[in-house]
């Protein structure tokens, strides 16, 4: 799966999640976007393999640029 692909998955996981608690679409979208950032950060916090890490770095920048 392409980084672009994988951030979008993940974004659209946390984004049907969320909608009770946002109050308008635009702040739902904020909150999966940021909810998705925050799981990209531990994943890569733990994991020791490089070119894993490089792979969820892309990720991210897919994940700021939805």
């Amino acid at each position: 799966m392409t980084p672009k692909e994988y951030a979008k998955e993940l974004y659209l996981k946390f984004h049907f999640a969320i909608p009770a608690i946002a109050d308008e679409w635009q702040e739902g979208q904020n909150s999966a976007k940021e909810c998705a950032l925050i799981a990209l950060d531990e994943i890569y916090k733990n994991n020791t393999d490089m070119k894993k890490n490089d792979y969820f770095c892309r990720v991210a920048k897919e994940l700021n640029k939805l």
